[in-house]
């Protein structure tokens, strides 16, 4: 089952719009959002990806709601251990 999640403090409050790179943020594989935002007050679906030999070399689904100021993710289980978000 999946879990709602705000971002907050010096971390950064998104998920990054690009693939981050490898090695980085305490994993191997590194998690990014692969789809669009949402407007102003709109939930959206979409692909969060984690980059390991291609940028998206695992994924799984994610839902983005836009609250105005900031936003919030609908995040599932990894699709394998040792993948992990970053944060911008």
């Amino acid at each position: 089952s999946g879990q709602w999640v705000r971002f907050t403090g010096s971390g950064g409050t998104t998920i990054p719009t690009y693939a981050p790179g490898t090695s980085v943020c305490g994993t191997s594989a590194t998690g990014w959002y692969a789809s669009a935002l949402p407007s102003s007050g709109a939930t959206v679906s979409g692909t969060l990806c984690y980059n390991w030999s291609n940028t998206c070399t695992w994924s799984t689904s994610i839902q983005v709601a836009n609250c105005n100021t900031y936003y919030v993710y609908l995040l599932y289980p990894s699709p394998v251990c040792n993948l992990r978000v970053c944060t911008v």
